[in-house]
């Protein structure tokens, strides 16, 4: 039941606060932001609907009217489709995934104003940012390159909950269908095909490059249950839209530029903070980057990344498979502008960035490639769902079904075998693997690797890394003593593994223990690896390790503290930073093989087993 005298004391404190917050009103926007302004016109259209107040009305309008003015309609530009967040100072588009309600609040406002023209536009905005939302999932953050990760509950739960209102408002099929596929992210149709929802019932904090981040606090759940219940109120008929077996067949490809082959280009790359990947590729000539990528049989939109720029204009010539354009760009600082398109080939091709420049610089920070079509394969069915809200000429415009999956992109399968058989190198009643033959990570450098290394970045070329040189000191003809255990260190090139499920086996013998020594990125993590025995039977221990430069948490001990590292550039940062161990006991039989665990940010340098009664002498 409504308590009618409370309800009257809770809308005279929410007048309160409205007229409190209008205050800091600055053409129509909240101290001139679209995101912040977007939750206090949601805020005002209820209060609005409450007694028609006239100071409240007045206010919908107008910044109803100041968020439909920084919508970007441009087929031409990386933002279309979205409401630029940039602060009233930046004359640079910014976006960014998590809260960006604009949509949604100027949808409910043309409700109250009865503004069709309004409801026009955000229903138009919303089909055309879907094309970028769908196809590279709920990105983080457009600014001056894009922020592909982490993809978080809360950006997909904004542009969901603006889908709901505007069907809604409109009951149209294809705002319906779009709906239920940018919902389908919470089911694994995202870039690692994981489920963002855990077994029970929470919503993880966010998908990264290269895992889940499988903490799951209450603004991720909050989102991913609003988000799953907009969609249960859409009727049946949408169902098949949301599902965890779709695949959508042109994502969108993120290239970092000092990635690609640069050949004789006039080039140098240069690493720093404020680049995507750490570093740029600075362009004072002829250019010709690069690099091998399969991509769908159908036409993208091709975006640079631009950092400092020195020069005026570039003619950008583009090239893969049978496909070329030219196109003549005019250059913007810190800007991301579409320098043509291509056609993919659905097979591994080599895609060209080419051009030139008579005078000056400029900064190439990433190429993106964003396709002119949404397509989703629903494998159950075997028919494919087509979006076209960009006027491509390749599809009919809206949302139409062909039978078949129309796309096929060439998969690179590498053959991993089942298990690896790994040497061992025995020492004092130890028994050490050499993981040598596995090792994929170069995080402990020494001064000439120190702008080469990368522990922690797996997105790009360059990151930070361990310095060598401390822990060299320690090392006896390669061997780290630690407590009453001993490890096999390798300090020159690869000298970890990123643990992706790798599977060993080594010749079986019956051990006391087994200790591994490792760290994380990022953050920490959890996870067990899987324990093999001559006589098939199995036991599972932790492999839990910590964020190298943040200390224990997860139950390992500090094996060897480091008083500082290399930064990205290869400069010496004095934060601290570790590598830690762990023991676990064994069973009393042969054992044979090990399966590490799919955990990409944790990092293993060593293994080593222990024989009964052996110590570090």
């Amino acid at each position: 039941d409504c308590d009618p005298e409370f309800s009257v004391k809770l809308t005279e404190a929410a007048h309160r606060c409205f007229r409190r917050i209008i205050s800091f009103e600055q053409d129509g926007l909240i101290h001139g932001y679209t995101d912040l302004s977007s939750i206090v016109l949601l805020g005002a259209a209820e209060l609005f609907m409450l007694g028609n107040d006239a100071l409240v009305g007045s206010f919908v309008e107008r910044c109803s009217s100041a968020i439909r003015d920084k919508l970007v309609l441009n087929n031409d530009s990386l933002f279309d489709g979205l409401v630029d967040e940039a602060p009233p100072s930046e004359s640079k588009y910014y976006w960014h995934g998590w809260g960006s309600r604009q949509l949604e609040a100027i949808a409910l406002a043309s409700a109250i104003l009865e503004d069709d023209n309004l409801l026009e536009a955000s229903v138009e905005a919303f089909k055309r940012s879907s094309a970028l939302l769908l196809n590279a999932g709920p990105l983080y953050s457009l600014s001056q390159y894009l922020q592909l990760f982490p993809q978080i509950a809360y950006a997909a739960e904004a542009a969901i909950s603006a889908g709901y209102m505007l069907y809604e408002l409109t009951e149209d099929d294809e705002i319906a269908s779009t709906t239920a596929l940018l919902g389908s992210w919470f089911l694994g149709v995202n870039k690692l095909n994981q489920s963002m929802i855990g077994k029970n019932g929470e919503g993880f904090d966010g998908l990264e490059f290269s895992h889940v981040n499988r903490n799951a606090g209450a603004e991720s759940t909050i989102s991913m249950l609003l988000s799953l219940e907009r969609i249960s109120r859409l009727p049946d008929q949408y169902e098949r839209f949301f599902s965890g077996e779709v695949e959508i067949l042109a994502p969108v490809e993120v290239v970092e530029a000092e990635s690609m082959r640069a050949g004789l280009s006039e080039s140098a790359i240069i690493q720093g903070t404020g680049f995507s990947g750490s570093a740029v590729i600075n362009i004072s000539g002829a250019f010709s980057l690069r690099m091998p990528i399969t991509l769908a049989e159908t036409s993208y939109s091709v975006f640079a990344a631009l950092n400092e720029v020195k020069t005026s204009e570039v003619v950008f010539t583009l090239r893969l498979g049978n496909s070329r354009s030219e196109k003549v760009v005019s250059l913007e600082r810190r800007a991301i502008l579409k320098i043509g398109t291509v056609k993919g080939t659905g097979n591994e091709s080599t895609f060209t960035v080419g051009g030139r420049i008579t005078e000056g610089s400029f900064d190439l920070d990433q190429i993106i490639l964003v396709p002119n079509l949404v397509v989703a394969y629903d494998p159950g069915e075997d028919i494919s769902f087509i979006l076209n809200f960009r006027g491509s000429e390749e599809a009919q415009e809206g949302i139409s079904i062909a039978n078949g999956r129309i796309f096929e992109r060439e998969r690179k399968i590498t053959e991993v075998p089942p298990s690896l058989v790994v040497d061992v190198v025995e020492q004092d009643g130890f028994v050490h693997l050499n993981l040598e033959e596995l090792f994929n990570n170069n995080g402990i450098a020494s001064s000439d690797e120190r702008k080469t290394a990368n522990f922690d970045n797996p997105q790009g070329l360059f990151g930070a890394s361990y310095i060598s040189a401390e822990l060299e000191r320690e090392l006896e003809s390669g061997f780290l003593s630690v407590g009453e255990t001993r490890f096999l260190m390798n300090i020159k090139g690869d000298d970890n593994l990123r643990l992706t499920g790798q599977a060993i086996t080594f010749p079986a013998e019956v051990f006391s223990r087994i200790c591994v020594l490792g760290s994380a990125n990022h953050g920490d993590y959890v996870g067990e690896a899987l324990l093999i025995y001559e006589d098939g039977s199995q036991q599972m221990i932790q492999l839990s390790f910590s964020d190298w430069c943040g200390g224990p948490s997860t139950g390992e001990e500090i094996a060897f503290v480091f008083s500082g590292r290399y930064d990205n550039t290869g400069n010496t940062e004095r934060i601290q930073c570790m590598l830690y161990y762990r023991c676990s006991d064994l069973l009393d039989k042969p054992l044979k093989s090990i399966v590490f665990p799919q955990l990409a940010n944790v990092h293993i340098f060593a293994v080593s087993f222990e024989r009964a009664g052996s110590c570090v002498q």
